[in-house]
């Protein structure tokens, strides 16, 4: 075994002027002895780990075999000091950067074996750093399989990792990991389906798609089967294996198809129009519990969305955004009338409401009148904790712009009888 170390500045330097030479001359040795030479290495200052030279199957093998090295010294966070990687891409590279029939390497771009400053959004292109921080994000998560991210022989950088795996906004939603699995990945053999890489709708449209999708959709919180659902029809090519699974993701494609985005390149997302519509001519269908868990998504983002996305009682308006992982808005969509008595997912029997004016309003603590105005009962008038809630009494509800989205009278009617008792 041989402790893990760094590569200093000045054999990160040195390592990058073998790689160039290797382009012009394949036959090369690696400079091995920059991995222990005092001048060009140093010791790990986060923990004394050791790892051995070996072969491994694939990105995941290891990613896994990395990480228990680490754990296995007591170290349990994300590894990284400067030199690390690179150190381990000379270490092992025969894996990153094996030689041909004719003994011959071929480098790929430098900043697979060197680590580039990271650009916003997105998550450095290193073949070893990405396939361990992919690893490290899901491997407690049995549900969200990585065979498409990490399943490629360890000198490859799939298009799944270019399209998915290193945009912070794609990687932080299951979703879309779990969609581009069942489009894409051949479940008989674990492998990617043949020819996944190209056409209208290939891994590189796929990552188009939803990554051109507006920062207020939050992919964070969005199901695989509403991420399929959102897809152009011509993605349904890829749905045919014959499983359960998919013949119930392509009923879901069917049920939800007037509110696929239109085209491939487009940032458009469904207009609330169109939500509002599809919202309307579904009640009638049969729904699984999958089905349900699509429109109910739906009906959130159209409800912030015809009230942009500010609370139509307090007019709070927060947002969180970070770099290009999306926007997440505190409003939540109330029913008006709950579903469970007969309510239904219509942008009409919908609130956009703050967390804490939600909580209130389903309680019956608050509740609109017929001429929009906003009411608290007396138990919230008669508590002096409630002024916050309080001082909004009497105030005129704020509405859509778009008076087809404003609240149902017989919902709002429904509301102040059965929920706050009027």
């Amino acid at each position: 075994m041989d402790r893990i170390s760094c590569l200093t500045e000045e054999g990160i330097a040195e390592f990058g002027r073998y790689l160039e030479r290797l382009r012009e001359d394949g036959r090369i040795s690696p400079p091995r002895s920059l991995l222990s030479d005092a001048r060009y290495s140093r010791d790990l200052a986060l923990c004394d780990a050791y790892a051995e030279p070996r072969r491994f199957a694939s990105r995941g093998d290891f990613a896994q075999y990395i990480n228990t090295r680490f754990e296995d010294a007591g170290f349990f966070d994300d590894v990284d000091e400067p030199g690390l990687w690179e150190w381990f891409s000379l270490y092992y590279f025969d894996s990153v950067c094996p030689s041909n029939q004719d003994g011959v390497r071929k480098p790929r771009s430098l900043q697979r074996h060197l680590l580039n400053p990271p650009r916003p959004g997105k998550i450095r292109r290193h073949l070893l750093r990405n396939a361990y921080l992919l690893y490290r994000r899901y491997r407690h998560l049995n549900d969200v399989p990585l065979d498409l991210l990490l399943g490629s022989p360890l000198d490859q950088y799939p298009q799944a990792v270019t399209q998915i795996g290193e945009r912070e906004r794609t990687l932080n939603s299951q979703g879309v990991l779990i969609a581009a699995n069942r489009l894409y990945l051949d479940r008989s053999t674990g492998k990617p389906k043949r020819g996944y890489t190209s056409g209208d709708a290939g891994i590189l449209t796929f990552g188009r798609v939803v990554n051109n999708l507006p920062a207020r959709c939050d992919l964070s919180e969005m199901s695989a089967d509403a991420i399929l659902a959102l897809l152009p029809p011509g993605f349904s090519q890829w749905l045919h294996d014959g499983s359960e699974d998919e013949d119930e993701i392509q009923k879901i494609r069917e049920i939800f198809a007037p509110i696929q985005v239109d085209q491939v390149n487009s940032a458009h997302y469904p207009d609330i129009e169109r939500f509002n519509s599809l919202l309307s001519n579904i009640k009638d269908r049969s729904m699984s519990a999958r089905m349900s868990m699509v429109r109910s998504r739906f009906f959130r983002d159209g409800v912030i969305g015809a009230y942009d996305f500010r609370c139509a009682i307090s007019g709070l308006e927060l947002v969180y955004s970070s770099g290009n992982t999306g926007e997440q808005y505190e409003v939540e969509a109330a029913h008006i009338k709950p579903v469970a008595s007969g309510g239904r997912d219509l942008i009409q029997n919908g609130l956009a409401l703050n967390r804490t004016v939600h909580w209130a309003f389903d309680l019956g603590m608050m509740w609109v009148d017929q001429d929009l105005k906003v009411h608290v009962s007396e138990k919230v008038e008669s508590d002096r904790r409630n002024e916050w809630l309080k001082k909004f009494s009497g105030n005129m509800l704020q509405l859509p712009r778009n008076p087809r989205f404003y609240p149902s009278s017989d919902a709002l009617t429904w509301h102040s009888r059965h929920i706050a008792g009027q």
